[in-house]
């Protein structure tokens, strides 16, 4: 029901936005925290990631939020996830890693099979993968002891995500076909079933397997269903253009490229560059496109709106 509520928020949003006012201009910190941090993945969803960290950086620093409360670690994973996807990776681990020290003063394990994951995740994507392996483990560990499937499946995604940074695309593809595994028996997630399939199909492309890459992209970005959204859709862009040109399909890889350039100036974040190895498609299709046919793709791609580019890349050539 990821749209159903997606659009309930979004008809609720200028309530939720007086709601909120209203706490932070009176020093409610609890209420502001509640609010704000349980609804970051809407501001994600929905093209507000500005709105969301300017609030809940606001209801963070209110004086009546300083304690170290559950809410209060809530809102600065709400702050660590939009921070993530600006790719402010410093502020995401600052307030992840408070989040983490948070649940443990706590003892709140259930909590921390994420908050793990979240520190780990974010130092792996700043390029320190053996620290970071050391969280994931231990998140894939706690969750196996309390029976969290869904984090199970989650910590395995990031260690498998992990392996294929290092270049271990073997451990890495046991990894994510465990991690989908999971996700596919649990059944409810539909971000962590839909990202599992997508990590996939990009580290076929990685092994040189550039159909089942574009199968699995392709698949994936359906199951993300409402959360592919502008995001999503621009960082997979980008890889579905390299597919074209590991096929062969120099016009189609310039056209995709193109359109990934345009939109990716107009996004408020990104997929992480650690996710994106594979180079830029746009200059590899130079190299085989003369100059005139090169422009006509690439300037074909660039008009084109994320649902016209993302039908365009489902055609077969």
């Amino acid at each position: 029901d990821q749209r159903r509520w997606l659009d309930e928020l979004s008809r609720e949003h200028d309530n939720l936005r007086a709601a909120l006012r209203w706490a932070l201009d009176g020093d409610e910190g609890e209420t502001a925290l509640r609010t704000a941090g349980p609804i970051w993945r809407f501001w994600y969803a929905r093209g507000h990631m500005e709105e969301g960290r300017r609030t809940l950086e606001a209801a963070l620093a209110l004086p009546s939020s300083r304690a170290p409360t559950t809410a209060r670690a809530r809102a600065l994973t709400a702050l660590g996830g939009i921070a993530y996807w600006q790719s402010d990776f410093d502020t995401a681990l600052r307030s992840y890693e408070e989040a983490l020290d948070i649940h443990r003063a706590l003892g709140d394990r259930t909590a921390m099979v994420e908050a793990l994951l979240d520190v780990g995740e974010t130092r792996a994507v700043k390029g320190d993968p053996g620290s970071a392996v050391a969280l994931m483990q231990e998140s894939l560990g706690l969750a196996r002891e309390l029976g969290d499937r869904r984090g199970q499946a989650w910590a395995l995604w990031a260690l498998g995500s992990a392996r294929m940074f290092v270049g271990d695309l073997d451990a890495s593809r046991d990894l994510l076909e465990e991690s989908l595994r999971i996700f596919q028996e649990v059944g409810e997630d539909t971000w962590g079933w839909g990202t599992a399939v997508n990590s996939l199909g990009g580290l076929a492309a990685l092994r040189g397997d550039p159909i089942e890459s574009r199968r699995l992209i392709l698949e994936g970005l359906g199951l993300l269903g409402e959360l592919a959204n502008a995001v999503v859709i621009t960082g997979n862009l980008r890889v579905l253009a390299m597919i074209e040109n590991q096929l062969g399909h120099p016009q189609r890889a310039a056209k995709l490229a193109g359109a990934d350039a345009a939109w990716r100036g107009k996004v408020a974040g990104k997929i992480p560059d650690a996710f994106l190895p594979q180079g830029d498609p746009g200059e590899e299709a130079t190299r085989q496109l003369d100059d005139d046919a090169f422009k006509v793709a690439w300037t074909e791609g660039q008009t084109m709106s994320l649902e016209e580019a993302l039908a365009y890349a489902r055609e077969e050539a």
